[in-house]
């Protein structure tokens, strides 16, 4: 999440986005020996529609093992208990298998070619598609 860093310091100086609808971090073990496992969250509070963009980032070591299908489930209970949203969306490139399969576990559904494709760079591509915009409606 490197790429988006600038733009959370932005919105936390501006005071723009209430606790809980920016990262949170995912953390394993005890108190004082906590690792960091990744990030999860939104990219700020809902528009005025109800909807959010979500993200979600594992450290490399900490790949596959489920945590990022896991912290999206709750990240999604939680915005479902703030009864502020319609819905939430996210992107990835079309074969990010494993970001695919975290959406698809958690009832997302690709909606096609996202219009911020031609913005990717090749290093955030790396060979891996389209870069696809996938929605969950609040149920």
């Amino acid at each position: 999440m490197a790429d988006v860093q600038d733009y959370f310091a932005d919105l936390l100086e501006r005071g723009v986005a209430a606790p809980g609808w920016l990262m949170w971090y995912l953390l394993a073990g005890e108190v004082g020996r906590r690792r960091l496992l990744g990030v999860v969250g939104h990219y700020g509070e809902p528009d005025p529609d109800g909807w959010t963009t979500v993200g979600y980032a594992i450290c490399p070591d900490d790949e596959g093992l489920g945590f990022a299908s896991e912290a999206l489930t709750g990240l999604i209970g939680w915005g479902q208990r703030t009864g502020r949203l319609t819905g939430w969306r996210a992107t990835t490139f079309e074969r990010h298998h494993a970001s695919v399969r975290v959406l698809e576990k958690n009832g997302f559904a690709c909606l096609g070619v996202s219009s911020e494709d031609g913005d990717a760079a090749e290093a955030d591509r790396q060979g891996r598609g389209r870069l696809m915009i996938w929605e969950r409606r609040n149920i």
